[in-house]
């Protein structure tokens, strides 16, 4: 069971919907997840009990797909951290998330959002290295992650097998 912005309010996962997509149950908890790991709004309502994260000024939905697309002036800068549920984010085409002060390491699972058209995690408090599962990413057009406090050299062999960067 999940809580959701009412404390005394308890909701299951069937609850969290996306409205307009055909996503399944996991996704759509794992979008939560996500959300709240990055201290980000889910949208949820105090006053309904099923839940459209549709509905944060976090995300945008489309036919497809889904983004989370935030910078300062969205949203207050959020702290959080990436969670490991990301890799469940199949419909996830844009994650940017500039200036929100994240921190913690880029998770290995990012590698399971094949989807991703747009990697934007600029200006952030993110430590470590890139993760060599980015090589699944074969989908990006945009690749930032500069202005962070990430270690190590990348090496080029991660980024062989994408053909279709314009932008890194």
């Amino acid at each position: 069971r999940l809580s959701g912005n009412s404390s005394s309010d308890d909701i299951t996962a069937k609850d969290w919907y996306v409205s307009g997509m055909q996503v399944d149950e996991g996704e759509a908890l794992a979008l939560y997840e996500v959300l709240t790991e990055m201290n980000l709004p889910t949208g949820a309502s105090n006053t309904t009990t099923t839940r459209d994260l549709c509905e944060s000024p976090a995300v945008s939905c489309r036919t497809s797909f889904f983004e989370i697309n935030v910078h300062p002036g969205i949203v207050d800068a959020a702290g959080g951290r990436i969670s490991r549920e990301i890799h469940k984010l199949k419909h996830l085409a844009t994650l940017s998330v500039t200036g929100m002060g994240l921190q913690g390491e880029i998770p290995v699972e990012i590698g399971g959002c094949i989807g991703l058209v747009t990697l934007d995690l600029t200006s952030n408090d993110l430590i470590g290295s890139v993760p060599s599962s980015v090589i699944n990413l074969r989908n990006l057009t945009s690749f930032s992650i500069g202005r962070n406090l990430l270690s190590g050299s990348l090496n080029k062999s991660l980024f062989l097998g994408w053909k279709h960067v314009r932008s890194i």
